[in-house]
């Protein structure tokens, strides 16, 4: 569920950069705490499940490098964003919704002069099109729902943009991801008797942690991804 998760920002972040639009960031969901040292049961020593359930809403520097997001050309926002009291009631509600056939349709979807209807597997490019020539294409906010963002191709129409979305994703990911965590299960020598921890003979085993989402690919595809067929 977190490498899919992880898989959707990547993909908002394509469609955002196709659409040349800030991403508001959706709520993180992590199923690990994040702490220095070693962790029990994903938790920090001592907390139990009671006071700890997984998952749980957790901050964006729970999974990402944030300095790294920060100065990158990835334009974002957290996720309260729109609860801003700074963002005026006539900017928060300008919403146009991108629908995919074949995602839910939320009954909030009342107006279809605010709905960009697209067929499943459809690109980025054609979803920045759809909304540059429908009736709202200012709109303060274009929303759409994680199983949308599924169903649309990965592919942000080019493949030198997605070359250099790759490269970018890259910098801001790093060579093997930044975030990673240290299970007490994966480091027993912290269990034996005193005086046996050693950082060259037992090093902290730190080796849980991501896998990179897939890169746009890179050359002319004769069938589209998308993160629904994986």
């Amino acid at each position: 569920l977190d490498s899919f998760q992880r898989r959707l920002v990547m993909n908002l972040v394509a469609l955002g950069r196709a659409m040349r639009r800030k991403v508001i960031m959706p709520k993180m969901t992590c199923w690990c705490d994040r702490y220095w040292w070693l962790l029990e049961d994903c938790r920090f020593p001592g907390v139990s499940r009671d006071v700890h359930p997984m998952p749980f809403h957790c901050p964006f520097d729970h999974l990402y490098d944030l300095e790294k997001w920060v100065h990158s050309p990835v334009p974002f926002r957290e996720y309260s964003f729109l609860d801003n009291p700074r963002i005026a009631d006539a900017d928060r509600h300008d919403e146009l919704h991108l629908h995919v056939r074949g995602a839910p349709q939320g009954a909030q979807l009342v107006n279809a002069s605010r709905v960009v209807t697209l067929d499943a597997g459809a690109n980025y490019a054609a979803a920045a099109r759809a909304v540059r020539e429908s009736s709202t294409p200012d709109a303060f906010v274009v929303k759409v729902d994680a199983r949308a963002l599924e169903l649309l191709c990965e592919d942000i129409g080019d493949p030198a943009a997605n070359r250099e979305f790759n490269g970018i994703i890259h910098t801001v990911l790093g060579v093997a991801e930044q975030i990673r965590y240290c299970d007490r299960r994966a480091n027993t020598w912290f269990d034996a008797k005193r005086g046996a921890y050693d950082q060259m003979r037992n090093p902290i085993n730190c080796t849980w942690g991501f896998h990179r989402p897939p890169p746009l690919p890179e050359k002319p595809q004769q069938r589209c991804r998308t993160a629904a067929a994986d």
